[in-house]
């Protein structure tokens, strides 16, 4: 009697149940985009939608927070068991000295030096790291302390990780300043911890590695108009673009830099803003925000833009010699392409120690690679011997496999 019930009264149940579950799982859908809008979208932007205008971008943007959530997770677990696995083993091979202050913002950079720098007293190859801005985070030293520990571990360089003033307090303009200002610490302090300042390489993830490229290529882009402007030689007609490019933290001389390490690296400005265009995150990303608002001025800092429009009047020696792109074939948000593309305009100009390294990960697989893999991480192997010109396999990654 009891079963003959539960079977004729299920059909009522899923009349009324199912219905209703449908509206909450559509509420939800909908509701979600206009919360995050609210808390992370543009406030200055005032062509910024509210509420999100359609059914479409609302689930648009439950995929991308959807996609965060699990990376944020992935990365954050892996992130802390190796932290947690360095303090079990206590097998620390680097010392770090942190919060040391620089420029004129209240800023300050943490510094990773090999232990066999700290004990000899020897040189060694410098890399200023530049971290993108991770919402909700303040700092940025604090995310990727990891990475400075295992470069300075397993490549024996020492790795400076500076703070930048974050957007909405600071866009393009201040950033570039605040890494020229670090820049000029580096290169005037840097070997009080074991440094060769004349090695210093600049490396970057995601924004961080177009702020990388970036900043030696505004300077050379601006002196090399200088000096044809200096020279009169008016047969060069500078493209209306080049004209007006501004070089940002002019007031700290920018010293010869060695080489860029640029990791999934955001280089073509108009194609990134296209692709979170289709994403329907364009109004969330911090690219258009830091980098314009206006699409004009994004073009200025876009690095395939200005390199292309400037290359008949660049100086070539005003440019780091060598470039490392790496970067994750299945990085969803900023495609593999752009490194390629930025090669072979590099290539173009003069630069042939500009190579590409594709790997079959995603933008964090990568930086995980860098922060977590101590032995046998390819990514390490190619920093290793970009830096010193050996062969690819670290001295750790020999031993292991020996």
């Amino acid at each position: 009697m009891g079963v003959l019930l539960m079977i004729t009264l299920f059909p009522l149940a899923c009349f009324f149940t199912v219905p209703g579950l449908c509206v909450a799982a559509i509420v939800l859908a909908v509701s979600i985009p206009q919360i995050v809008y609210v808390h992370f979208a543009d406030p200055m932007d005032a062509k910024r939608p509210l509420p999100v205008p359609s059914l479409k971008q609302c689930l648009q943007i439950d995929v991308t927070i959807w996609r965060l959530l699990r990376e944020s997770i992935r990365v954050g677990r892996r992130i802390a068991r190796e932290v947690l696995l360095r303090r079990v083993q206590r097998s620390v091979n680097h010392r770090v000295v942190r919060n040391i202050a620089f420029g004129s913002n209240n800023l300050s950079l943490d510094v990773y030096i090999p232990m066999e720098s700290a004990t000899t007293g020897s040189s060694a190859p410098v890399i200023l790291f530049l971290a993108p801005q991770i919402r909700p985070f303040d700092t940025r030293k604090l995310v990727f302390s990891s990475l400075g520990a295992t470069l300075a571990e397993s490549i024996g360089c020492v790795v400076v990780i500076p703070d930048l003033t974050n957007y909405p307090n600071g866009r393009i303009r201040q950033q570039v300043e605040d890494i020229r200002a670090a820049i000029h610490w580096t290169k005037g302090n840097i070997h009080l911890h074991g440094g060769d300042s004349s090695r210093l390489n600049l490396a970057g993830l995601g924004l961080g590695g177009l702020l990388a490229l970036l900043v030696p290529l505004q300077s050379a882009v601006v002196k090399s108009r200088s000096l044809i402007i200096r020279d009169r030689k008016m047969s060069i007609e500078l493209p209306a673009g080049v004209e007006e490019v501004k070089e940002y933290g002019s007031d700290y001389p920018l010293p010869r830099i060695d080489g860029l390490i640029l990791i999934d690296a955001i280089t073509n400005v108009d194609e990134q803003l296209t692709e979170e265009t289709s994403r329907g995150i364009q109004h969330l990303s911090l690219t258009r925000r830091l980098l314009g608002p206006s699409e004009r001025t994004c073009y200025f800092h876009s690095p395939a833009h200005l390199l292309y429009a400037a290359r008949n009047i660049l100086q070539l020696q005003l440019l780091p010699q060598k470039v490392l792109f790496i970067h994750g074939g299945l990085d969803r948000y900023t495609k593999h392409t752009q490194s390629e593309t930025m090669k072979e305009i590099m290539r173009g100009v003069g630069i042939q120690d500009a190579k590409v390294k594709v790997y079959p990960t995603d933008l964090w697989d990568t930086a995980l690679g860098m922060m977590c893999d101590t032995q046998g991480s390819p990514v390490i192997d190619e920093i290793y011997s970009f830096l010193w010109d050996e062969d690819l396999l670290t001295p750790r990654a020999r031993e292991a496999a020996l």
